[in-house]
């Protein structure tokens, strides 16, 4: 054990406060009180060298903080709150990026294969088409170029129901057109400023605005093309529909993958043929 001789003195504690690191720091403070109350002039005792830690050398030793004894310590200390800041920023930046962009994740991740992020819902698989084109009659060639080989000669081969080249002889337009609409898992609805100014064109989305909102299933695809007026200038329920769902715009990015995304799960099945509808004449043979 070692003993303090209460006399003036200069001495190097070698072994014991100055390589203090050695022991526990819950023993440190009570190394530190022990020499404050046996050596009379510790206010005047300095550290001599000592073999590394030369920074210490002529240090008065009761001025010596616990960082300057241990500096191990005070590297981990250091070590570990640079580590957790790095992992909250890091954790924190992910949260906001995928907070802000979730769906574009969610549609990427679908088109590599995760079809389990896409919630399934079969309460419309009764309905006769994957999807119903409603569009202005101006816009016929932008649906002729880019929409229907994209959706029906394209994998996973949706079935789409499009006026005028899917009307039927015989039948009153507009109520059949309704009844085709309701018979559709998706209403793809072609947004431009031909479609607003066609009053026909807004009778047929109000009827299937009016559906989803009655099968509390919304199944509404709004596609932007070209400049539309202020969301405030238009419809009542053209406003609520944007409003309320997300709305692609044709060439942004992932707009196909978004589509897909949107429309219903597609499962590929063996066509019947000889249907009974094959012998129904289309209204417009010159499609």
């Amino acid at each position: 054990m070692l003993s303090f001789e209460p006399k003036r003195t200069t001495f190097v504690l070698e072994t014991l406060f100055c390589n203090i690191h050695t022991i526990p720091v819950k023993h440190g403070h009570l190394l530190r009180r022990y020499l404050l109350t046996k050596v009379v002039d510790i206010n005047a005792t300095r550290c001599g060298h000592i073999g590394k830690k030369i920074e210490l050398y002529g240090k008065i030793i009761s001025e010596l903080t616990e960082y300057e004894l241990c500096p191990e310590r005070l590297r981990l200390y250091i070590f570990l709150g640079v580590s957790l800041t790095m992992i909250t920023l890091t954790a924190i930046s992910i949260h906001i990026v995928y907070t802000r962009y979730r769906y574009h994740v969610r549609v990427w991740l679908y088109s590599r294969g995760f079809s389990w992020l896409k919630k399934k819902d079969d309460r419309d698989s009764d309905k006769k088409h994957d999807a119903f084109l409603s569009f202005s009659d101006k816009d016929l060639d932008f649906v002729r170029i880019h929409l229907i080989p994209e959706l029906e000669e394209k994998n996973p081969f949706y079935s789409t129901f499009v006026p005028p080249r899917d009307m039927q002889a015989g039948k009153f337009e507009i109520d059949y057109l309704m009844e085709e609409v309701k018979n559709s898992k998706r209403i793809i609805i072609l947004l431009s400023q031909n479609y607003i100014d066609n009053e026909f064109c807004m009778e047929v989305f109000r009827v299937a605005f009016a559906s989803c909102l009655e099968e509390k299933l919304y199944r509404l695809i709004p596609i932007i093309i070209g400049t539309l007026p202020p969301v405030s200038e238009l419809d009542p329920f053209l406003k609520a529909a944007i409003e309320s769902t997300k709305c692609l715009r044709f060439g942004q990015r992932l707009f196909w993958e978004m589509v897909r995304f949107a429309m219903p799960d597609k499962t590929l099945e063996v066509e019947e043929v000889g249907n009974e509808n094959d012998m129904d004449m289309p209204l417009l043979n010159a499609w």
